[in-house]
């Protein structure tokens, strides 16, 4: 599931030799997660949620907890920040050196650092844990490196 058609394009390319096996929606997260009538074993999101405002995330997580099986997991790597000012600062010029030595053509290059510097919306993963919690899940950051971070909720 993503909200944009080009990623959707480019895992339909990355994901072919698994033939019928995958379903890609161009969809909303959320809206997707409110509309699925099954329980699952796993929700995995991949730098999908950096975008949405507090409240949608907290939205978000509420749905993936409901959607669920007992003992499920909601695995998610994407976009964070940091409470502290120093850190966030910090972070935030080390992901942007990073874009800069690694993405070699100008073209993404700009729109990666315009994409991030006025349409992400990253939480603390501390912030994260806790609504996470609230939400019912045991959850944990279990990577990290400065802004990003993989964190793992189990519905107990």
């Amino acid at each position: 599931v993503d909200l944009f058609p080009e990623m959707i394009k480019k895992a339909r390319f990355r994901l072919a030799r698994f033939g019928n096996r995958v379903n890609l929606v161009c969809s909303d997260n959320i809206k997707f997660m409110r509309h699925l009538d099954r329980k699952v074993h796993v929700v995995v999101s991949a730098l999908c949620i950096h975008h949405l405002h507090t409240q949608a995330k907290k939205e978000l997580f509420r749905l993936i907890y409901r959607s669920l099986l007992p003992g499920g997991r909601f695995v998610m790597f994407d976009w964070t920040t940091f409470q502290d000012k120093v850190l966030r600062d910090w972070t935030h010029r080390m992901t942007l050196d990073h874009l800069r030595a690694r993405v070699k053509n100008r073209k993404d290059r700009t729109q990666w650092i315009n994409h991030w510097e006025r349409k992400n919306i990253p939480s603390p993963a501390d912030d994260m844990i806790i609504w996470l919690r609230k939400t019912g899940f045991r959850a944990e950051t279990a990577y990290r490196h400065g802004e990003i971070a993989v964190i793992v909720g189990e519905k107990i």
